[in-house]
């Protein structure tokens, strides 16, 4: 048997296009909650100011391009009690902040209606852990066409 691929997209949804609908204000019903650095004006801070959009401003911190897909969540580097996002973080293309969990889950695929935790040391990483909802939506349907579907053919 022959491997089966599910169908590529058309086109590629960019950080702008998935999160651009979002402002600069916590919103903890919905997940749109980062961890603030701004407050305590740290050197990542002072460094991510002046970062532009695709430039790293410490060895796993870089401000994300708005007209590019964002790159893989990933979990490395990841510190016990220590939140995800300060360990290995993107930074907003816009605003000097990491990025929401609900801006992380929307770029991932999940739906609006998926419930985080607002916990900024678990979710995130569950995030960068999880297949994306549309990609495994994806295979499932492959799979039901080209393979179970056949083979409940008379």
């Amino acid at each position: 048997m022959q491997p089966v691929f599910p169908k590529a997209h058309d086109r590629i949804i960019t950080v702008g296009e998935a999160i651009g609908s979002f402002g600069n204000h916590m919103i903890s019903e919905i997940n749109h909650v980062w961890i603030d650095e701004k407050q305590k004006n740290t050197l990542n801070y002072q460094r991510a100011l002046k970062a532009k959009q695709g430039q790293h401003y410490k060895m796993q911190r870089k401000r994300i391009f708005k007209n590019k897909p964002l790159p893989t969540i990933t979990t490395g580097g990841m510190k016990i009690n220590v939140p995800y996002i300060l360990c290995n973080s993107m930074c907003h293309y816009k605003y000097t902040r990491t990025l929401s969990i609900r801006e992380l889950a929307r770029c991932h695929s999940f739906p609006d209606t998926f419930k985080f935790s607002n916990d900024m040391i678990q979710s995130p990483g569950r995030i960068g852990n999880s297949v994306p909802p549309l990609m495994t939506k994806a295979i499932a349907e492959t799979i039901r066409i080209e393979i179970l579907a056949k083979t409940q053919q008379p």
